[in-house]
């Protein structure tokens, strides 16, 4: 999945996607790169243009479904997607999991001249380096008072004792590494 910056102009359309099709020319499987752009169908975002369709694509990844462009009823006379991995996606359409990660990305350009280009895919479902972890475990608390600390203590050993089957050594992975959804969960002590 492609999302471009697409602002639906007679020029700057042609411009992202021959750009795109010189950074494509290597590849060799055609019309398999779902085309689109969130503007269709959230209208442009101005200085919010990148991170919309940053979520949108993640959103595709995460509920394995690629949105449909909406709007679209001609290509722009001046775009040529023949030959390439491209394709118009105006249509929704089913984006499951496979062996291979599924990589979706985002060509935004800023109106100061920035201009990004981001390349997301599937994130493991199990991180591998916790195979490597090794007993005993450690479980890493941090909050920015004591009071916050011991809050956090309780809400950690309640969720301990509430949960039957528990994966401690993803649990004290998840709190080495990267607390975020922990802390969504029982409130945010760092």
């Amino acid at each position: 999945m492609l999302e471009a910056h697409g602002t639906g102009t007679q020029l700057g359309d042609p411009i992202e996607i021959d750009g795109l099709r010189t950074a494509f020319s290597g590849v060799q499987r055609k019309q398999y790169c779902a085309l689109g752009s969130v503007k269709s169908n959230i209208g442009h975002t101005a200085t919010a243009a990148g991170i919309a369709s940053s979520l949108k694509v993640l959103l595709a990844l995460q509920q394995h479904y690629i949105p449909p462009t909406i709007h679209y009823q001609q290509l722009n006379e001046h775009i040529k997607l023949e030959n390439t991995p491209f394709y118009i996606n105006d249509q929704g359409r089913a984006w499951p999991k496979s062996s291979e990660p599924r990589y979706a990305a985002v060509s935004s350009f800023g109106f100061s001249g920035s201009n990004a280009h981001v390349v997301f895919s599937d994130y493991p479902a199990t991180p591998t380096s916790i195979d490597a972890v090794q007993q005993p475990l450690a479980f890493v608390l941090s909050a920015k008072s004591f009071n916050q600390l011991i809050d956090y203590a309780k809400n950690l050993y309640d969720y301990l004792n509430a949960e039957a089957n528990l994966d401690l050594t993803a649990l004290a992975y998840t709190l080495q590494m990267g607390r975020a959804e922990f802390n969504q969960r029982f409130g945010r002590y760092r």
